[in-house]
């Protein structure tokens, strides 16, 4: 068994699980919790969960031992706010900054996709969103109140290590927060993004005008306009021809809307 994995809740054990690799294949984000139970130390201080998790790939079978003494006790709280994953301002031991980065994209790109299809039940929209918010945030607390973070104590891989050098940019502050911004304008209004994802069509075209429609519709929502101008920038983007994509970055440094500019 591995050594003991300090978390701030349940939902954080099973999100490690997604993040883990099997001991014998090597695929990544293939566990799957199998079986679960609760342990207490000796002098009883101490609370822990033993995981046993099979890889969905080789079948493989390995325990995971999960010290829950930090949230020990808060059992109700955790129940009614299941998507929690740390109510503390302290950042993750076993989850570090480019795997809470990579988790809130996954479970972002999901939500959009289920948006689209309009598959999911409201709750359960409504918990993906939550799920992808928490993730985002929890990458945000390795920065704390600075701009900067400890790598030795933000990586927790070799691995992520190569990935944070190869794209700090992306893995960066003022990139995390876009992010959590980006997140929220969906995340915070999903009644309007059904309406809104919905009925895209993959028709550069025929979005382009269902978005127009509905600016005015949320002209007094400030999240969902800019979600709207973001999609409707893309589409736009889908329309243009290689000789123009290079104007388009220089109009949208100037920060002029591309539909001023631009004949599609």
């Amino acid at each position: 068994m591995e050594n003991v994995l300090k978390v701030h809740s349940i939902g954080e054990e099973y999100l490690y699980l997604l993040i883990k690799r099997c001991k014998k294949c090597g695929q990544k984000g293939a566990l799957e919790c199998i079986k679960q139970s609760s342990l207490k130390s000796i002098d009883q201080k101490q609370h822990f969960d033993l995981v046993t998790a099979k890889c969905k790939k080789c079948g493989h079978e390995e325990s995971l031992k999960f010290d829950t003494s930090s949230f020990f006790g808060d059992w109700d709280y955790y129940l009614r706010h299941c998507y929690v994953l740390n109510k503390s301002n302290e950042p993750s031991h076993i989850i570090d900054v480019v795997d809470y980065t990579n988790l809130a994209l996954f479970n972002f790109n999901i939500l959009k996709e289920h948006l689209r299809k309009k598959d999911l039940s409201d709750d359960r929209l409504d918990f993906l969103a939550k799920i992808t918010q928490g993730c985002i945030k929890e990458a945000l607390k390795f920065y704390g109140s600075s701009e900067k973070f400890n790598e030795e104590r933000s990586l927790f891989s070799e691995e992520n290590k190569k990935i944070y050098k190869n794209n700090k940019q992306q893995y960066s502050f003022k990139y995390l927060r876009f992010l959590l911004s980006k997140i929220n304008d969906v995340c915070n209004n999903l009644e309007a993004m059904k309406e809104i994802y919905g009925e895209l069509t993959g028709n550069p075209r025929k979005d382009i005008q269902h978005l127009r429609n509905l600016e005015n519709k949320y002209k007094e929502n400030e999240e969902v306009r800019r979600e709207i101008s973001r999609l409707e920038s893309m589409a736009i983007w889908e329309l243009l021809p290689p000789e123009k994509k290079e104007k388009w970055r220089e109009i949208v440094k100037k920060g002029k809307p591309i539909w001023e500019e631009f004949e599609y």
